[in-house]
């Protein structure tokens, strides 16, 4: 039995189907036949070649879309790590400035402590050198008392 390419290539040196028949010792019909279904077997592969590539052409727009997709969210993911990593460091300065806030605090107090100290003892000062006076003032009274009897007379 012969072969499909066969028929065609004995078609095309004869340039005609019913020499070519002859030639093949075929019926004219027959072969016409044969090549029709040659045809619709090209045909049929063809449309689902076709149909392959348009499938294919589908996948690989949805895989560019899902690409996309994953481009975006690493994009998303880096910047937000970013984000993140400048959150962090911002917590950092402010628990450092907090610290010396802390430390500027006691000390404050501390200086707080020592002043009303001071304030406290100048206080007992205060009372001594106003008793110091009042003795010296005191004194200078009698002084002038005696003075003023020794004067009369």
């Amino acid at each position: 039995m012969l072969n499909h390419i066969d028929y065609i290539y004995e078609i095309y040196k004869e340039g005609a189907f019913t020499k070519a028949a002859e030639k093949l010792f075929v019926s004219q019909p027959a072969l016409s036949l044969a090549i029709k279904k040659l045809e619709d077997e090209i045909d049929e592969a063809e449309e689902q070649a076709s149909s392959y590539y348009t499938e294919e052409k589908s996948l690989r727009e949805k895989l560019t879309e899902k690409e996309n997709a994953l481009l975006k969210l690493k994009a998303e993911a880096e910047m937000n790590e970013n984000l993140l990593r400048m959150a962090k460091e911002r917590f950092s300065k402010l628990e450092t400035e907090k610290a010396n806030i802390s430390t500027q605090q006691s000390d404050t107090d501390k200086s707080k402590k020592q002043l009303l100290e001071v304030i406290s003892g100048s206080d007992a000062l205060i009372e001594k050198a106003d008793a110091y006076v009042a003795l010296k003032q005191e004194e200078v009274r009698k002084k002038r008392r005696e003075k003023r009897k020794n004067q009369t007379p």
